[in-house]
Formats: C-alpha cells, sequence, structure tokens
C-alpha cells in the first residue's frame, strides 16, 4: 500500500513597520495547503517593545524605563543604545481560516482562544489595540495573533495588505508610561494613523515560498533554538 502523500508546505515571512524599539516586527512561520484546507499554520512571531540597553546594562520592557517616550521612539535615540534580537513567540494555534473569492485567510494564536483586543476577538483594523480584558486585570489573557491571506490557486501569491498582527503579551504593551492596556498592532499602508497599527506599524514585506521537507526542518530547527537562547537570556536579565 503507497504510502500517504504529504500536503504541500510552505514557509511564511514578513515584516511590519513599528514604532517598538525594535523598529520593526517579524514573523517567520509555515503551513500546509493540500488545494483545500489550510493546516498547521503556526510561527515566530518577535516582540519588538523588548530590547537590551548596552549603556546601562538593563532590558527596558514596555518603555517603562524611558522618560521620554514619544521622542525616544520616534525619533530612533534608542537605536544606537539597544542590541540583541527581541524574546519571540511561538503562536501554534491556527484557530480561524476562511476562503472567499478565491483567496484564504488564516489566522494563528499564541493562546487556544481567538479573543485578543478588548471586547473580544482579534480585529485590530478598526483601531481596538486594547488588550482584552479591559478595564479588568484579572481577565486579561495576553494573547497574540497574525494573519495571513493568500491566493487559493497559487499560495506563494500572498496579499501584503492584508497581513495583520497583533501582540497583547507583556512585552508587547506599552506599559504605565502611556496606557498598560494598549498593545502592538500591525496592518494597512501607513498612509495614515487609521491605516496603521496601534505605533503606526504596517506591513513592509511578505513572501511564501514552498520549501522541501529538509530545508524545512532545517529553518524551523534553527527558530526553535533562537526562541530557547532568548529565553534563556531574559532569565538572566529579569
Amino acid at each position: 500500500m503507497p504510502a500517504a502523500q504529504a500536503a504541500p508546505f510552505y514557509a511564511v515571512s514578513a515584516t511590519f513597520s513599528d514604532g517598538g524599539i525594535q523598529r520593526q516586527t517579524t514573523f517567520q512561520g509555515r503551513f500546509d495547503w493540500d488545494g483545500t484546507n489550510v493546516t498547521n499554520f503556526r510561527g515566530f512571531l518577535s516582540q519588538s517593545m523588548w530590547a537590551w540597553d548596552a549603556s546601562t546594562g538593563h532590558y527596558r520592557a514596555g518603555m517603562m524605563s524611558s522618560s521620554g517616550f514619544a521622542s525616544d521612539v520616534w525619533s530612533g535615540n534608542l537605536a544606537t543604545r539597544v542590541t540583541g534580537d527581541a524574546p519571540l513567540l511561538y503562536l501554534t494555534h491556527q484557530l480561524a481560516s476562511a476562503t472567499a473569492n478565491g483567496r484564504v485567510t488564516v489566522t494563528t494564536f499564541l493562546k487556544n482562544s481567538t479573543d485578543v483586543v478588548m471586547g473580544g476577538g482579534y480585529d485590530v483594523t478598526g483601531g481596538n489595540g486594547m488588550a482584552f480584558g479591559f478595564p479588568n486585570n484579572a481577565n486579561r489573557n495576553h494573547n497574540a495573533f497574525f494573519t495571513l491571506e493568500f491566493d487559493a490557486s497559487n499560495p506563494t501569491n500572498a496579499f501584503l495588505a492584508s497581513t495583520v498582527y497583533g501582540d497583547m503579551t507583556a512585552l508587547g504593551l506599552m506599559g504605565p508610561m502611556l496606557t498598560g492596556w494598549m498593545g502592538m498592532t500591525g496592518f494597512g499602508d501607513g498612509s495614515s494613523r487609521q491605516n496603521a497599527g496601534s505605533m503606526g506599524g504596517f506591513p513592509t514585506t511578505l513572501s511564501v515560498t514552498h520549501v522541501p521537507v529538509p530545508a524545512a526542518i532545517w529553518l524551523f530547527g534553527g527558530a526553535a533554538l533562537s526562541l530557547a537562547g532568548m529565553g534563556r537570556r531574559r532569565s538572566a536579565v529579569s
């Protein structure tokens, strides 16, 4: 009896321009596509509101240690003092997918829940950048998500303008200097405050490529090692 053939495997790489310390948010992920169904969509989302400050020997999280939030972020004053990569969130819960007009939209989450923003759900494109649970801190779930849209007839044809992310975890929130409930989001094209995320975030690059299985093992094995390294570093500086 012949072995079952695996569904075609695709790798996703995306970047967002953001106003966080890292100046950008990245996503590196993968999904399976059999021509009808998308499955196993998962990947690593970076956290732009975290960095190590080499000048002080301390980490910065949510900008809480910055006395000049707006000027530091928008003028790029932090850039020369930031070293090291941001920690990565491993989004593994593909909880939403739909196909319409020849396009497939799929979303993966950090938690086993589609509740990310205030009031429930994960629609950040209307300007809702406040974390789920607001204003009751006991209900906060520290969730995050990434949304991808691609052509059903050719998954490598993906749509940059439809790429969206939201990060309401502890290192994705802006801290008490502004509001401890506002997270980082990215969508639109950045042409206006209404067409971009909470700190002006918007997608800048997107690629979807077919990846042979051996290459995929190398790619995501390396990402897992990077995640482990970031975890060790966070423990060392916390």
